[in-house]
């Protein structure tokens, strides 16, 4: 479970030699002592008493059994297809790429390609700023080993497990299609695009969303899995519109539906999984704002809430998450 800390209490565990992953403001994380530790930043957060933002607290998560081994590895550009074949046998990884740094751009549109990736649990988390401060903060990621602090890598612990337990990642994602609503195909995959094939008929992306649907999730079945991409911007032109994940070419994206009250289904699913090992947990900062969970809390579900989160791919307004389970015979 990810706690709420100050920087002080923070500064006792890593000094304690614990291996953990931390979220918070940039200076709080240059400010901690070296250890076995990784970071990034980030302003909202799920912690034991509920939601909060940041404001001169971290977010910190001690890796599951602290005797377990773990590698620190920072991956630049050309880098990150090593980082399946770079895990443990077996074991996992936890992942923080600063927002719309190259890593995270390259990572979102090509690692359904990487070799392996589907067969080594990864989690983590797109490292963000406050969407309300200062417009000049970049989202940042940190070595703690080193204290190398960078805007351009990622950053990866990979953690190896005993051959008695497994790791497993899984998804929570609320939001339900519109059968009714326009259907929107893009000819490129990326995170930004001028032109879709909307309703059959190819036409610029931006006034169309200024004009059907200002403030749209979209949303689309991935081979039976509802996947969403939270729209960042939409100029005034027919310049780019920018997305907080990929979108994928060829797929057919609709609009969410606006009949369900997904504040209140979130908070059901969650109550569903008290008493389970959910070992690691990943929000959408889009989840925070629009279900309202300042001071709330989301059953065993704890951890950071940023610009996107990562359950092998990139994802957005969903809720990632891990757990250990013992290996059963059949595993």
């Amino acid at each position: 479970m990810s706690i709420i800390l100050t920087l002080a209490e923070t500064e006792a565990l890593v000094r304690a030699g614990k291996k953990l992953f931390i979220a918070g403001e940039a200076d709080l994380l240059r400010r901690l002592p070296k250890g076995q530790w990784i970071g990034g930043t980030a302003s909202h957060f799920v912690g034991q008493d509920g939601g909060v933002c940041g404001a001169g607290k971290l977010c910190v998560q001690e890796i599951w059994k602290q005797d377990y081994n773990i590698s620190i590895r920072v991956y630049g550009v050309d880098d990150l297809p090593k980082i399946p074949n770079d895990a443990f046998g077996n074991g996992y990884s936890i992942i923080f790429l600063p927002f719309h740094s190259p890593v995270h751009l390259k990572y979102a549109t090509d690692v359904p390609e990487y070799e392996n990736i589907f067969l080594h649990p990864i989690v983590g988390f797109v490292a963000s700023v406050d969407p309300f401060g200062p417009k000049d903060v970049i989202p940042m990621v940190i070595n703690g080993m080193t204290g190398e602090m960078t805007s351009e890598c990622a950053m990866v612990m990979h953690v190896e497990l005993p051959p008695t337990e497994i790791a497993k990642v899984g998804i929570i994602n609320v939001y339900e299609i519109d059968p009714n609503g326009p259907t929107i195909v893009f000819e490129k995959t990326g995170v930004t695009a001028n032109e879709a094939i909307i309703n059959g008929v190819r036409q610029p992306l931006a006034p169309f969303l200024k004009a059907e649907a200002p403030g749209e999730i979209l949303i689309a079945d991935y081979m039976g899995t509802n996947i969403n991409v939270d729209i960042q911007h939409v100029p005034d032109d027919e310049s780019e519109v920018s997305f907080y994940g990929p979108v994928f070419r060829g797929i057919h994206y609709r609009f969410i539906r606006h009949d369900v009250d997904y504040s209140q289904k979130i908070r059901n699913q969650a109550q569903q999984w008290n008493g389970k090992n959910v070992v690691y947990a990943f929000n959408c900062i889009s989840n925070y704002l629009n279900f309202k969970l300042e001071g709330e809390k989301l059953g065993p579900f704890t951890g950071p809430c940023t610009f996107g989160e990562v359950a092998y791919q990139i994802l957005n307004g969903t809720l990632a998450y891990m757990l250990i389970e013992p290996v059963t015979h059949h595993e």
